[in-house]
């Protein structure tokens, strides 16, 4: 049983809520923004959500271990939508830039069972077939017209393509930068493609994805006061904490997952 764990005053709390299809055309822009927001989580899975001088005063919220947010941006753990590892040692950075679900393919089977025994990690082997869902690589082969697609109406989920030979980045907001610059994407609009645009592509926006009650608590902690930052910060980790499950899984500079 993992104890509660109340994550409180972030700046910007990012929920993506409420997201039972992919989100498309405008509605990639709606991130559920809670100023100076908290999260309550027990037994690894999100109970409460909303302002913190709300949160905090819960009865459930007495006795949880305390994690402080202050100054920073709060939203689900990113989803990387399409990549290949093949060696087990090429898995760790990915914690650590705030992966925490992805969509391997062609994967050894040792590597594929070594990465679904990670307790910070969710792992897909399949894509799930969604109508209009598309899932893109600035980082890899170039997309066209990303930007006329938005506007018409489909949805899209972000990847890094992640190869371990020709694309070495584990970096998801490295993605959401180069969306953001060389596919006409907002900061918002990328946001989504990475968090529950990219669930409902691996088929896990059921449990992940974003910060509904009822869902695993899946919580990256970014050092940024303001989302829209995270695309000027190119080539930079901003990751200060990943909280897989209600677990403090990673806090900057120190992994405290414990197993492979």
């Amino acid at each position: 049983m993992t104890p509660p764990l109340l994550l409180r005053g972030a700046r910007q709390l990012l929920t993506l809520r409420d997201a039972e299809e992919p989100r498309r055309g405008a509605r990639m822009q709606e991130l559920g923004i809670v100023p100076d927001g908290s999260l309550l989580a027990i037994n690894g899975l999100i109970e409460e959500v909303g302002s913190t001088r709300r949160v905090v005063n819960l009865s459930k919220a007495r006795g949880a271990a305390v994690m402080d947010a202050s100054g920073c941006v709060v939203l689900p753990g990113f989803v990387d939508a399409l990549v290949d590892i093949p060696m087990t040692g090429q898995a760790a950075p990915f914690l650590e830039h705030g992966t925490t679900a992805l969509r391997c393919r062609n994967a050894p089977g040792k590597v594929l069972r070594y990465l679904k025994k990670l307790p910070w990690l969710d792992v897909a082997e399949a894509r799930a077939e969604v109508a209009g869902l598309d899932i893109l690589s600035p980082l890899g082969a170039a997309s066209v017209a990303v930007r006329e697609r938005i506007d018409a109406g489909e949805a899209i989920a972000l990847a890094t393509a992640f190869d371990g030979c020709g694309v070495r980045t584990h970096n998801m907001q490295a993605a959401i930068a180069l969306a953001c610059l060389y596919m006409g994407l907002t900061a918002a609009e990328a946001i989504t493609a990475a968090t529950i645009n990219a669930a409902h592509a691996i088929g896990l926006a059921g449990v992940i994805g974003s910060l509904d009650p009822g869902k695993q608590a899946d919580v990256i902690v970014l050092q940024a006061p303001d989302y829209r930052q995270i695309p000027y910060h190119f080539g930079e980790n901003l990751v200060r904490a990943v909280i897989k499950k209600g677990r403090v899984v990673y806090q900057r500079g120190e992994r405290t997952w414990d197993g492979v």
